[in-house]
């Protein structure tokens, strides 16, 4: 099925505007998915604030949307430490003036490969307080802001390893089923005050380090022949999901997770 999408005289796309005078803070916005995420945001009209430890990368994304038109700007922020986590939450206002939606993007995998009796306490906290604690400060500082608009939201990311069981990755799956936990919390709380929150828990992606070599390869011929979908999943499949969530097509949606993974865990391959 081919979906026409407007275009105009230049043959770009164009767009609804959907996000036209919100602001949104992007976590982990240098990555793959945050970058997509970003350039859609700004593509439908929002203010956007980039929050990373990548000042390269973050600065040549915040160049790229205003030089597009967009307005965005970069936080050097390390997702672990609290002060950090306020400070940029607070810079987000006073350079703005609000903010309407948080998404909660950062995240770690790979600390922890073996099976649980060789991950070590290290490895636990390193994995905890970067999957899920970094989520609750960030949402913590956030609220009272969000708390002030009509159509607030929050969007977390969870990942299919929260409801498969694997060998490895024992407390990244684990920190990722609090989220969807924690994202219910949220949306039960603060709901009354018209904060929304909702969770995607995206499955294999095409990771554009790794695409083009033989492991690449390998690793996606296995995994698209588990999987009902005709390929393997990109970054940018995931950006208008997030989009969904945080704009008002999803307005009466909150509190759940939505599992976007081309078909793995709905079948038994």
């Amino acid at each position: 099925m081919n979906l026409k999408v407007k275009q105009d005289a230049k043959g770009e796309e164009i767009m609804s505007k959907k996000m036209e005078g919100r602001v949104a803070i992007i976590t982990g916005g240098c990555g793959g998915v945050g970058i997509e995420t970003a350039k859609l945001f700004s593509k439908e009209g929002a203010k956007i604030l980039i929050a990373d430890m990548n000042d390269e990368v973050g600065e040549k994304l915040v160049k790229e949307l205003n030089d597009d038109g967009g307005e965005a700007v970069f936080y050097h922020v390390d997702v672990t430490k609290e002060d950090e986590i306020q400070a940029c939450v607070n810079q987000c206002v006073d350079v703005f003036g609000k903010l309407d939606t948080l998404i909660n993007i950062a995240c770690i995998m790979g600390v922890e490969t073996g099976y649980i009796h060789e991950t070590t306490a290290e490895m636990f906290d390193k994995d905890v307080s970067i999957n899920f604690k970094s989520v609750f400060l960030f949402t913590k500082y956030a609220l009272p802001e969000l708390g002030k608009n009509e159509r607030s939201t929050v969007v977390n990311f969870s990942a299919v390893s929260a409801a498969m069981g694997m060998v490895g990755h024992s407390i990244y799956g684990a920190s990722k089923y609090a989220i969807e936990s924690f994202t219910r919390m949220i949306a039960t709380q603060y709901g009354k005050e018209g904060v929304r929150a909702n969770c995607i828990r995206p499955g294999v992606m095409v990771n554009p380090v790794w695409a083009d070599t033989d492991f690449g390869k390998e690793y996606a011929a296995f995994m698209l022949s588990h999987l009902p979908a005709t390929r393997i999943g990109t970054v940018k499949d995931a950006a208008p999901v997030v989009l969904f969530f945080a704009s008002d097509d999803s307005c009466y949606v909150t509190g759940q997770t939505l599992t976007m993974d081309g078909g793995l865990t709905c079948h038994e391959p």
